[in-house]
Parts: structure tokens; C-alpha cells; sequence
């Protein structure tokens, strides 16, 4: 079998291969509903993801929305912590208001990320990404604190030793004697990325249970790899502020 075979069949399914490497997605869960961003949202949410065969990846995000003037926009500040990574996780919102008497909102968000780590190794790989959402909520109760949200768009996220992608030989293996098929495989976590939330609000004023699905698979060699996660966490805000 020759060495460029032997690679196809690992790009395939990356994620059974022992050296491959691949950051986590940029955005990591569903975001701030657009009726947080003028009312200082505060998610904290617990997540389980499953890839391929590594099917129980937890992590643990928080992040927070500071609205940048009266307007529509706001800076949110965030990061999240997994078995194998450590991330900030920057997002610019833009949350029109809504029209009179209409409990839909909508808005748009820009996500950075930079971190360390990788989907499936401990080692301290840096990592840097973006993505680009749109999302539509349909909200209810006092200050909207009551949303479903859902949220479409596509990230992009990769390891600076290798950004685009590539594979590193390893530099003590003699290919005449050894496997050639012994190095490192670098590969970006890109594709479209689907959320759904669903906050439901407590008997504390400002204050709901966050229940989240996500689906963000991988775009590799022309193909889908399956990824998704599901979260269970809290939000809160300051209501009658937006």
C-alpha cells in the first residue's frame, strides 16, 4: 500500500488516528440569545460532545455580554476548559430592536477563539479561529428572559504550527526500515455550525435554565465528519434593560 493511500484512509476518519490533531470548534455551544446583549447576559453551561470514536468529550464554558453603548452591539467575554484544551473564546454581537409588539429577535455574531490543546491530545498546541452566526429568537415573559434561539453559520479554527492543515513526518523515523506513516497529522476544524437553545426561566426574576443541541460537523477531504454536543447550564441578565 503506498504512503499517499495510507494517509487517505486516515484523513477518513481523523479522529481514530493516534497523532492526529485537531483544535475544537470556535464556537463551542449555542450563544447568547440577541436579547442578552443589551442586558448584560451571563451564560454558564456544562456540555458533552461526541466525535466519531470518542464519544464523551466534557467541557465547561462561561461567558458574558457587555453592551457597547445604547446601540445594537456588544462585546462578549468568554472562555471554556476541556480534558484536553483551555480557550477564550471573544464574540462581537449586533442585536436590533425588535419591532413593536414582536416577540422575535434577531441578530448577528462575530466569534473569535484562541487557546491551547487539541479535540483528543493534552499536548499545548496553540489554536486560533473565527466563525460568523445568524440568529432568530422567539422570546416570552419579562425582559425576554423566556427563548427559544437557534443559530446557523460556519467556523473555522486551526493549530498556528500547521493553520491550514499538513502533516510532519517524524524526524527519527529511518523510512527505509520503519513505517513512513509515523509522524503528526494537523488538521483545522472547519464547517458549518447549527445550535439550538432552549432558555427556560426560574422563579428568580432575570434567571433560566439553559438546555442546548448542537450540531458542528467537520468538512475534511470533501466529506462530513459527524460532531455534536449537547448542554445543560444557567443564564442570567438584568431585565427591563433591553
Amino acid at each position: 500500500m503506498t504512503l499517499g493511500l495510507q494517509r487517505s484512509l486516515a484523513v477518513a476518519g481523523p479522529l481514530l488516528v493516534g497523532c492526529a490533531h485537531m483544535p475544537p470548534a470556535v464556537d463551542l455551544g449555542a450563544p447568547l440569545p440577541p436579547a442578552a446583549v443589551r442586558s448584560h447576559g451571563f451564560d454558564a453551561v456544562l456540555a458533552e460532545h461526541f466525535w466519531l470514536d470518542v464519544p464523551f468529550t466534557p467541557s465547561f464554558r462561561a461567558a458574558g455580554v457587555l453592551p457597547l453603548g445604547p446601540g445594537a452591539w456588544g462585546l462578549e467575554l468568554g472562555g471554556n476548559l476541556g480534558v484536553s484544551w483551555l480557550g477564550a473564546a471573544p464574540a462581537l454581537h449586533w442585536a436590533p430592536d425588535p419591532r413593536p409588539d414582536s416577540a422575535w429577535r434577531w441578530g448577528g455574531r462575530l466569534g473569535l477563539a484562541l487557546g491551547v490543546g487539541d479535540l483528543t491530545h493534552g499536548d499545548a498546541n496553540p489554536y486560533t479561529g473565527a466563525s460568523l452566526l445568524a440568529q432568530a429568537s422567539r422570546t416570552w415573559g419579562p425582559g425576554g428572559v423566556g427563548a427559544l434561539t437557534a443559530a446557523l453559520g460556519w467556523g473555522y479554527s486551526g493549530h498556528l504550527r500547521c493553520f491550514f492543515g499538513c502533516y510532519i513526518p517524524d524526524p527519527e523515523v529511518d523510512p527505509e526500515h520503519e513505517d513512513p506513516w509515523s509522524g503528526e497529522d494537523y488538521i483545522p476544524y472547519n464547517g458549518p455550525t447549527l445550535h439550538l437553545r432552549l432558555d427556560l426561566p426560574l422563579g428568580r426574576q432575570g434567571t433560566a435554565v439553559i438546555t442546548e443541541a448542537s450540531a458542528q460537523p467537520v468538512v475534511w477531504g470533501g466529506d462530513f465528519e459527524p460532531v455534536w454536543s449537547l448542554a445543560l447550564g444557567l443564564h442570567h441578565r438584568r431585565v427591563g434593560l433591553n
